[in-house]
């Protein structure tokens, strides 16, 4: 139950709701607001703890010289590029170790080969360059593909690129049947370089060399034979019978050759 006093406030507080003036009212209302005004939370204010002179006159110093010593870093970074080019690293193969081949063993790298008939050499390769060392060596030469290599003969210095030939070479003396391609020869004792075309045959010995080369005659096809001894060839074909061959070797001298003697036979020329 309410008070007689408090059901006349609550009369005159809803006069003064509905617009009476009531000036006990409106007094009563605004001591309320300065009440509550004085009890609301104070605003929150944060104070910086105060920088040390020192850090505030080198800040802008020191900013200043690491911005100029990026700069500088980078423009000396650039220039020395397009000065001095990065140079491109060259891969570097690691060379075989040399092996020795002789009579019945069979050199094969891509469509290179090398059949040895007879002799000792050297073979080794470095930086992708083949190097056969002998003093006496029997082998065909296979290349069909762009080679670089080199045949080294107390005699005679052979520089390969590709071709197809014969090097059947002694101590004191040798012969080159070159039948595809070209050979450069150096010959040492002579101090004289000759270029063979095929097909061409050089015969050198100690005392001076002999070159012949011959253009083949239209329609005449080169030859290889091998044979069961294990020797290898080139040859025009003049006649073939039931038990033979009869050929001309290159330097026009004939020969015949048995049937039961020939492993393979097989054109080296296109027809």
């Amino acid at each position: 139950m309410k008070t007689p006093e408090q059901k006349a406030r609550i009369r005159e507080m809803l006069r003064a709701e509905a617009g009476e003036k009531n000036p006990v009212w409106d007094a009563f209302r605004r001591r309320l607001g300065n009440e509550a005004q004085a009890a609301s939370v104070p605003p929150l204010e944060i104070k910086h703890a105060p920088r040390s002179r020192f850090a505030t006159r080198w800040l802008v110093p020191v900013a200043a010289v690491l911005v100029l010593g990026v700069g500088l870093f980078v423009w000396r970074l650039t220039f020395s590029e397009s000065v001095n080019p990065p140079v491109a690293k060259k891969e570097t193969v690691q060379p075989v170790a040399a092996r020795q081949l002789g009579k019945g063993d069979v050199f094969v790298s891509g469509k290179r080969e090398i059949r040895f008939f007879g002799g000792n050499a050297t073979l080794s390769e470095n930086q992708g360059r083949i190097e056969i060392a002998a003093s006496e060596l029997k082998a065909a030469f296979r290349l069909r593909q762009k080679t670089d290599m080199k045949i080294e003969h107390p005699l005679v210095s052979v520089t390969i690129t590709g071709t197809e030939f014969i090097f059947d070479a002694a101590r004191g003396r040798g012969v080159i049947e070159l039948t595809e391609g070209s050979l450069a020869v150096t010959l040492k004792r002579e101090a004289k370089r000759v270029v063979l075309r095929a097909p061409a045959r050089l015969e050198f010995s100690e005392t001076g060399h002999k070159l012949k080369e011959e253009k083949p005659a239209p329609g005449k096809i080169l030859y290889r034979y091998d044979l069961v001894n294990g020797e290898s060839f080139f040859a025009h074909p003049v006649r073939r019978g039931p038990a033979s061959h009869t050929v001309e070797v290159l330097g026009g001298k004939t020969e015949e050759i048995l049937l039961e003697d020939i492993v393979r036979f097989e054109p080296v020329e296109k027809p």
